[in-house]
């Protein structure tokens, strides 16, 4: 760009052009996209290309107003209370992701049973499957302190996901300038899948904010030092490492932190890392050595099972990069490697080492490569930065920001409310309307099921404030059919005690609830027997008929 003409409005129609081009090319091939949750293919089938084409226009438009206006003071307050709105529009998004319900479950039992029975019972009568005990602690807690209710996990996991936006700002100014942590961590709001994970009941997100933290801690211990930040890193390495098994390989990313510093202060260096290592290892050792059995059997789990079946439930980076990712934050990320080559610029390394992992280990789905979407951000905020202009560079991560949410609005919303997922939250919020007290669950066993329909209990619980019981007794599958399913922990997972019927729940029975894969299921005579007592009934029937997977939900009450 021409320096002595930075504000030609040639250059804002250039970007507008290609702003409203790049959404309507992918639509067009829209088939490339594999993505399992939010292909372009499904969720844009119903979508109005005419007001995708007007919305997006709109954005533009906000786009260049926006661009005129930046916040001198309070950046990260900012910046924490935007994307925190932004991310609390996807709220009423149900729990698509059927792994939630095995971190209901985990919360459930530590706040009705305690912190001292959930370590204890950890991979034992509390289901664990690969799961680390961290997040779902801290989302048991959170039911202990505040009540089983999902909006006080969606404030905590849009708090985090905010956190990592600011800590995104943090980590671009430390390394380089503000602007570039700045537009970096607005660019966090332009990727469209992530919205749709904010809201769920896993540990993704919680993740992603964890690692983050853990890298800007040591990155700071390594330039200022300090006895409390040694202390916070090694204590945030522990948090890492109990989030989830995958981060165990993306801390190796430290390693490069560590090359690109102890070259030029190899004293300092040394000492400082040592003592993160120290703390880090008494903390991480310590719990290992409680647990050890349950994480051993995990680790080997994860060899014999999962790693293999990865190539198998993969998606190709066509699709995280292009559709699920804005096609500007990707442009930015690959200019900057040539930007770093040209500046000689080894910080650069830092950060590029994390991306890069996701093609050395071949991380062909997205779900794995979330936690590393804050590093992708910032290298495209570092490619942005070579434009000359500011007000320009601001307009690009706003087009791409307002596109974004144009994207998940318009297309990903919509698609995952008309989910059959959405017919057990419909269900609780039906209950809790009619006033139900308790209310038996009946899950229907099918022979073409690929989830096991218990795991409708916990997921149920969550939506209601009803009380929730299950008596098994129906025969299920035999587990060898799934032994090789992504889906094969939902038939390992057996409902906990808690889901036990009690004496006085039966007595005062007031609602059923059947859980179908199928319209009009045949019920077993003992089924039949039990709505024989009731005289209404609601059916939540809602899918898209995109997944092979089906929740239908009938409620029988008087």
């Amino acid at each position: 760009m021409n320096k002595s003409e930075p504000e030609s409005p040639h250059y804002y129609l250039i970007i507008s052009f290609f702003a409203l081009l790049f959404p309507l090319l992918l639509l067009c091939f829209r088939s490339l996209d594999d993505n399992r949750l939010t292909s372009w293919q499904w969720t844009f089938y119903n979508v109005n290309t005419f007001w995708f084409f007007c919305l997006l226009v709109g954005g533009i438009v906000a786009a260049l107003v926006l661009s005129r206006f930046e916040p001198n003071r309070l950046k990260p307050l900012v910046l924490f209370l935007v994307s925190f709105l932004a991310a609390a529009m996807f709220w009423d998004e149900p729990e698509v992701i059927v792994d939630a319900a095995r971190y209901i479950t985990q919360a459930k039992q530590l706040s009705v049973n305690g912190t001292g029975y959930f370590f204890s019972e950890w991979g034992k009568d509390v289901f664990a499957w690969t799961d680390l005990p961290l997040v779902p602690f801290l989302y048991g807690l959170l039911f202990k302190l505040f009540g089983e209710s999902r909006v006080v996990i969606q404030f905590c996991t849009t708090g985090l996901f905010s956190g990592t936006v600011v800590l995104v700002y943090c980590l671009g100014k430390l390394l380089w300038d503000e602007e570039t942590g700045f537009n970096g961590a607005l660019l966090l709001l332009a990727i469209p899948y992530l919205y749709t994970q904010i809201p769920l009941m896993l540990v993704d997100v919680p993740t992603m904010f964890l690692l983050l933290l853990a890298v800007y801690l040591y990155t700071l211990v390594l330039i200022n030092g300090g006895v409390v930040t040694i202390l916070l890193s090694g204590l945030g390495l522990f948090c890492v490492f109990y989030a989830k098994y995958s981060t165990w390989v993306l801390l190796a990313g430290l390693s490069v932190t560590f090359l690109t510093t102890v070259l030029s202060s190899p004293a300092h260096t040394l000492k400082r890392t040592s003592g993160v290592i120290v703390v880090a290892v008494i903390l991480i050792g310590a719990a290992f050595y409680l647990k050890q059995e349950v994480f051993l059997e995990q680790i080997r789990f994860l060899f014999a099972y999962q790693k293999p079946g990865l190539g198998r439930w993969g998606e190709g980076y066509l699709s995280t990069f292009f559709f699920q990712i804005h096609i500007f934050v990707t442009a930015g990320m690959l200019w900057s490697a040539w930007v770093a080559y040209i500046k000689r610029d080894y910080r650069y390394l830092n950060l590029a080492c994390f991306v890069l992992i996701i093609f050395l280990l071949n991380l062909q789905r997205i779900r794995y490569a979330l936690p590393l979407f804050p590093f992708i951000v910032l290298l495209a905020s570092y490619g942005i930065k070579e434009i000359d202009s500011r007000r320009i560079r601001r307009f690009i991560v706003l087009c791409a920001v307002c596109s974004s949410l144009v994207v998940a609005q318009l297309a990903y919303l919509p698609f995952l409310k008309n989910m059959s997922a959405n017919n057990i939250q419909e269900a609780g919020v039906f209950l809790n309307r009619k006033g139900i007290d308790v209310v038996e669950v009946i899950p229907l066993f099918d022979e073409d099921d690929i989830v096991n329909p218990e795991l409708a209990v916990p997921l149920l619980d969550y939506f209601t404030e009803s009380r929730v019981y299950y008596a098994s007794g129906q025969a299920r599958p035999n587990p060898e059919k799934y032994r090789t399913s992504s889906l094969r922990f939902t038939w390992e997972y057996q409902p906990p005690a808690l889901y036990q019927p009690e004496p006085q729940s039966l007595a005062s029975e007031k609602a059923l609830a059947i859980i179908a894969s199928k319209r009009n299921q045949p019920l077993p005579p003992s089924v039949r027997k039990k709505i024989a007592g009731f005289t209404q009934q609601r059916t939540f029937n809602r899918t898209t008929g995109v997944f092979r997977h089906q929740t239908i939900v009938s409620v029988y009450y008087n």
